[in-house]
């Protein structure tokens, strides 16, 4: 258990992205006071908020008052070491089914996708918040690179109107997928 007497870095996910926060006792610690409390703070966690600094200055990164926000697409092009150091979930490790339901000419055309465990069964009611994936709340990965492009790219078509949706669309969309490096199995289902 961690000893909330001392100050610690902890993150949450939100539809915006990760938020980065330091507390202690308890309390949430504004940004401007990091500084201050960051002799108290872990060696891993130093170096995390030196990343998260990084992060704001090349305009990676937003600061509110109480908390450095990462958006989820600086998260999925995050290197594998500080994604480490930040303490977020390894990248999803397993394979992603995409189907279509529907034909490629029809306006309600529409993608489905699973995210599929070791034994190509899909996982039971995953919850999606941009790059973060929850299978249980023990088991949370992350979807980095194009195959959160990819997801992205799906939900964004699959949100659009029947009216937005025609032949062009459709195909476009088929096309960005075929071509996008993550290897994906693709059935029609009618």
């Amino acid at each position: 258990m961690r000893d909330t007497n001392k100050a610690y870095l902890k993150w949450s996910v939100s539809p915006k992205g990760f938020k980065f926060e330091i507390y202690k006792e308890g309390e949430n610690i504004p940004v401007k006071q990091w500084q201050i409390f960051s002799q108290e703070l872990s060696k891993h966690e130093y170096v995390a908020i030196q990343i998260l600094n990084q992060l704001v200055d090349e305009d990676q990164a937003e600061v509110t008052e109480s908390n450095i926000i990462l958006p989820h697409i600086t998260v999925a092009h995050l290197p594998d070491e500080e994604r480490n150091t930040l303490g977020l979930p390894e990248p999803f490790p397993f394979d992603i089914e995409i189907r279509a339901s529907g034909n490629l000419t029809d306006p309600n055309f529409r993608y489905i996708y699973r995210f599929l465990n070791g034994k190509l069964q899909p996982f039971v009611n995953p919850k999606r918040i941009g790059t973060y994936l929850e299978i249980t709340p023990e088991q949370t990965y992350l979807l980095v690179g194009e195959v959160y492009h990819l997801i992205e790219s799906l939900d964004e078509f699959n949100q659009k109107s029947l009216i937005q949706r025609d032949i062009k669309t459709n195909l476009l969309t088929f096309t960005k997928m075929v071509v996008s490096p993550y290897m994906c199995k693709f059935k029609n289902l009618q």
